[in-house]
């Protein structure tokens, strides 16, 4: 059973269809990037998943239990960071932890030790005496995400947490979920800096107009007909030829010549589909020197899969 399980979630604001019919899994040590543009769907989304929002239709689950139904089984199962962090005036850190500890209902007698190990984990011990509200803004960022983790949830929902963050703080940042995804947490993680994402991420989910186009592995993903791959031979010689060789090759396509020796274009499939271009190249008699391939990049695949957006729907029922 996943840690996450979210079945054909529906969400209407008015006539707006903000959310169509998404659907998706997430396990235990899997970070899942959600992409999407503005008005995408991904913080409704994202805050139906926390259970601060009711989907008009469909199914959220926690770990076997209902995101609707039993509310507080599945927030204390859960982390939850919003786009925008509040800080409090006049409260250091350590006391700004203490007191979502006592919230998340920590024993006083247990609290210190926790909040010590979690200033260590996100790097926060040197600052246990500052001020939140006069953090950096990486700092703050760091300081709620500590939050989220006081009550040690299984599944993290990241609402945009490296927006605004120089790159030593989206390094630093990454570098923490990455760390949380070694402990076997799930982490759910929204972004627009899509770099930052392929080299985080497990899976991703790409959602549009708020319906779900792509969601697999980043392997799947990337290599999807959307997301073709791309190739380069280098021969002795002979690289005219082996272009009309190619041609009409299953699912190869854009073959061209590069200084009489090189040859380059794009096939769809898996990686391993490759091999049918060696071995037309092979059996053509044509000497290869070397070979390399390339997915197409998650900033390509995203501009592929929403290229068209589609008109804005009219919900056939007005919910909220």
């Amino acid at each position: 059973m996943p840690l996450l399980e979210v079945r054909s979630i529906h969400k209407w604001f008015g006539s707006l269809h903000a959310v169509q019919d998404v659907t998706f899994d997430l396990d235990d040590g899997q970070i899942l990037g959600f992409i999407g543009p503005n008005g995408a769907g991904k913080t409704t989304t994202i805050r139906i998943l926390a259970g601060l929002a009711n989907p008009a239709q469909g199914q959220v689950h926690v770990h076997g239990y209902s995101v609707r139904l039993e509310p507080e089984k599945t927030r204390a199962l859960t982390g939850y960071m919003p786009d925008n962090f509040g800080p409090y005036e006049n409260t250091r850190v350590d006391e700004y932890l203490d007191f979502f500890a006592d919230a998340f209902g920590i024993a006083p007698g247990k609290r210190k030790t926790l909040v010590d190990e979690v200033l260590e984990l996100t790097d926060l011990a040197g600052l246990r005496h500052r001020d939140v509200d006069t953090l950096s803004k990486g700092e703050s960022q760091r300081v709620a995400l500590a939050r989220c983790l006081m009550h040690d949830p299984k599944l993290l929902l990241l609402d945009e947490p490296a927006a605004g963050l120089d790159p030593r703080a989206r390094i630093e940042l990454r570098e923490l979920l990455k760390e949380l995804s070694r402990m076997g947490k799930a982490v759910l993680i929204s972004s627009h800096i899509l770099t930052e994402l392929e080299d985080l991420c497990t899976h991703v989910a790409v959602l549009d107009h708020g319906k779900l186009l792509a969601c697999g592995t980043r392997e799947q993903v990337l290599a999807s007909r959307t997301g073709e791959i791309r190739f380069r031979a280098d021969l002795v010689e002979g690289a005219e030829e082996a272009v009309r060789a190619l041609q009409g090759l299953p699912g190869v396509s854009a073959v061209q010549a590069r200084n009489g020796r090189e040859v380059e274009g794009r096939f769809s499939g898996a990686p391993a589909d490759a091999s049918a271009i060696v071995a037309r190249l092979v059996l053509s008699n044509f000497r290869i020197l070397g070979f390399n391939q390339e997915c197409a990049g998650l900033e390509e695949v995203f501009l592929r899969l929403t290229e068209t957006r589609p008109e804005k729907e009219e919900a056939p029922r007005a919910e909220t």
